[in-house]
C-alpha cells in the first residue's frame, strides 16, 4: 500500500503511516522534562474545542481561529507551552504558501503558461517544501520540515530569516526521533484538512487576524513566558494614554523587533554628487516609502528638474509604484526582487546600461541616514510633533550637504 502511494516503506515508519493513512490518533510520548517550566510545573488548560474541518471548507475567521488553537492540544504535554507558537505559526506558512502556489499553478495552466516559472509566482514553492511532498514522509520528518523552510528561503530572498529560526529536529524541545516524528505527522494531518487558497477565505485578513488571535491565546496559555511575544491589549492602550503620542505610531525595523513610537524619514539624493536634494517626516506606515518617494519626485518636477532616473531598492519595487514612476517620465532603476511580477515595469531597465550604476550609488543614501543618526542625533527625536521634527530634519541635512561639499571641493582640488 505504502509503495502504491509512492510513501516512504522503511523500518518503523510503517506504524506512523497507518496512523496517518486511517486517521486514527497517534498517542504522543511526553519529552523529558517538557512539562515543567521555571522549575515547576503548572496545570494544564482545558483542551480547545473539537473544530473538524474539510478541505472544501470555506473558511470564517471563527472557524480558522479554533481550528488552529484546537492543534495547540497536539502539542500540549510534549513541549513547553510558551514554543507552540514556533512550530504551529511554522506549518501555518508552509501550508500557506503552498496552497497559494498550488492556487496560482491552475490559474498559469489555464492560461497556457508554465507554472514551474518562478517569475510568475509570488512566492515559488520548490518541489520539496511542496505540501503534498512533505505529506509523503514518515520518518526523520523534522528534517524534512526543516530543509523545506530552507528551500524556501534560497528561492525567495523575501524569506530570508523569516523560518531559519524554527528547528523542527529540536531533541530538547520535541524528544527523540520516534517522538518527534508522531507529533510532527499528527501537526501535518491535523494541517492538511486546512484549505487556506484566496479562495477559500471569506475575509482577505483572516490570517493576518488569526495570527493576532494565537499569539494572545499562546501567551495567557505561557504564563510569564508569554511577555517575551505578545504585549496585552490593554497595556498597550494604557501605554499610549499615558504617553498620548500626538502624532508617532508605534513601528518596528523588523520581525522580532520591539516596536517604538515612530516617525518615517525620508530623502531623495541626487545621484552624482550624494546631496540631499529633498526630504520628508511621516507618519511610520507599511507604505510611507513609496507615497512620499513619489511626492518628493512631484515637488522635484515643480521646481523645474527634470530628473532620468531613480534608483531604490527592493522595496520600492512594490504595487503600482514602479509604474506611476514611469508615468512621471522617470526609468525606475530598482532592485527587482525574485518574486516581482514578470510584467513589472522594473524588469525593463535590468539590462541597461545606467541600471548597474543606480544600484552601486544608491547605497550611498545611507551614508545621509548614518550621519543624521550618529553625528545630528536623528536616531532619537527630542522634539514632540511631526512638524518640528521635520523642520529639524531640514536644518540637519543642509548641514550634511555643507560637510558633502566641502569634501568634494577639497578632492577636486
Amino acid at each position: 500500500m505504502c509503495r502504491g502511494l509512492g510513501l516512504d516503506d522503511a523500518g518503523k515508519g510503517k506504524a506512523v503511516l497507518v496512523e496517518r493513512l486511517t486517521g486514527a490518533p497517534a498517542a504522543a510520548k511526553t519529552a523529558p522534562n517538557a512539562a515543567k517550566a521555571n522549575g515547576a510545573a503548572r496545570a494544564a488548560p482545558p483542551p480547545a474545542e473539537k473544530v473538524d474541518l474539510s478541505p472544501s471548507d470555506h473558511l470564517t475567521i471563527d472557524r480558522l481561529e479554533g481550528y488552529l488553537w484546537s492543534a495547540a492540544d497536539i502539542l500540549r504535554g510534549s513541549i513547553d507551552s510558551s514554543d507552540y507558537k514556533n512550530f504551529i505559526f511554522g506549518l501555518l506558512f508552509l501550508k500557506r504558501l503552498s496552497d497559494r502556489f498550488d492556487e496560482e499553478c491552475e490559474a498559469l495552466v489555464a492560461g497556457g503558461h508554465d507554472p514551474e516559472d518562478a517569475d510568475e509566482h509570488d512566492f515559488f514553492v520548490p518541489k520539496r517544501a511542496r505540501w503534498s511532498e512533505i505529506q509523503k514522509v514518515a520518518t526523520n520528518l523534522g528534517e524534512t520540515l526543516n530543509k523545506a523552510c530552507a528551500a524556501l528561503e534560497a528561492k525567495n530572498t523575501a524569506l530570508e530569516g523569516v523560518l531559519a529560526g524554527i528547528d523542527y529536529n529540536d531533541e530538547r524541545k520535541l524528544g527523540d526521533a520516534r517522538n518527534r516524528d508522531a507529533v510532527l505527522a499528527r501537526l501535518v494531518q491535523h494541517f492538511s484538512k486546512l484549505n487556506v487558497r484566496n479562495a477559500n477565505l471569506s475575509e482577505p485578513d483572516m490570517l493576518g487576524r488569526a495570527y493576532e488571535y494565537l499569539i494572545e491565546k499562546f501567551a495567557d496559555d505561557a504564563g510569564k513566558k508569554g511577555g517575551e511575544f505578545y504585549t496585552p491589549r490593554m497595556v498597550v492602550r494604557l501605554i499610549v494614554e499615558l504617553l498620548k503620542p500626538a502624532e508617532g505610531r508605534l513601528a518596528r525595523k523588523g520581525n522580532g523587533k520591539e516596536s517604538k513610537l515612530s516617525y518615517s524619514g525620508h530623502v531623495l539624493m541626487e545621484n552624482r554628487n550624494g546631496l540631499c536634494v529633498d526630504l520628508r517626516v511621516a507618519p511610520a506606515t507599511g507604505h510611507a516609502e513609496r507615497d512620499e518617494a513619489l511626492e518628493m519626485l512631484r515637488r522635484l518636477r515643480r521646481r523645474g528638474y527634470e530628473p532620468k532616473t531613480l534608483a531604490g531598492d527592493k522595496g520600492y519595487c512594490l504595487g503600482e509604484f514602479p509604474q506611476r514612476v514611469l508615468d512621471l517620465g522617470i526609468k525606475p532603476h530598482l532592485a527587482v526582487p525574485d518574486n516581482a511580477p514578470a510584467h513589472s515595469p522594473a524588469r525593463r531597465f535590468v539590462q541597461s546600461a545606467g541600471y548597474k550604476v543606480s544600484q552601486v550609488i544608491r547605497k550611498r543614501v545611507e551614508e545621509i541616514f548614518g550621519w543624521g543618526k550618529s553625528v545630528a542625533g536623528l536616531r532619537r527625536t527630542r522634539l514632540k510633533g511631526r512638524r518640528k521634527t521635520w523642520d529639524k530634519s531640514y536644518l540637519i541635512m543642509a548641514a550634511y550637504n555643507l560637510t558633502r561639499m566641502v569634501r568634494l571641493l577639497r578632492a577636486a582640488a
